[in-house]
């Protein structure tokens, strides 16, 4: 990231009965990353959302809930005024450092995506869920898989200086 924007965890008694914060830095830190990366945030350009903090994650499926991105529907689209909500567990990222908190954001906004056919900004999944044992058990059986693997392989490694 260029210039830093700090990302401020808030303690959990500042939550008081609530179970949500509002986090400018977080929504500061959003509206950097679409600018960064306007091929992959094209689309959220003209989206209403909001980006929380929450004073608990939970669990889903046994791992713990870093944050979650969620499109606005029913009677919370409208009394709101947002499209989409994110939010980021502040018991899980607290102490966790400004790198990790900020991939976790990069990657609930990677859940608003476009519509091929539509063009209408839709809450999408992930590209691939799979279990280790599948991939060590029974290999590359996937597509999905197989472009894993090659994404992986290419990976860039972070530079290290030549020791002396």
């Amino acid at each position: 990231m260029s210039a830093t924007i700090h990302l401020h965890v808030p303690a959990e008694d500042s939550f008081g009965n609530e179970a949500f914060r509002p986090a400018p830095d977080l929504e500061r830190l959003a509206s950097r990353f679409m600018a960064e990366y306007p091929e992959k945030f094209k689309h959220i350009g003209n989206v209403r959302l909001a980006v929380l903090w929450k004073g608990k994650g939970g669990k889903s499926r046994g791992q713990l809930r870093l944050g979650q991105c969620q499109k606005v529907s029913g009677l919370a689209k409208f009394w709101g005024e947002n499209d989409f909500t994110i939010w980021l567990a502040a018991d899980h990222l607290r102490g966790d450092s400004q790198e990790r908190i900020a991939n976790v954001l990069f990657h609930e906004l990677l859940h608003i995506g476009e519509d091929d056919d539509t063009g209408e900004v839709i809450l999408v999944g992930h590209d691939l869920e799979f279990f280790f044992d599948e991939v060590t058990e029974r290999g590359l059986w996937r597509a999905e898989l197989e472009q894993a693997a090659e994404v992986f392989r290419q990976m860039k490694l972070p530079f290290e200086p030549a020791a002396d």
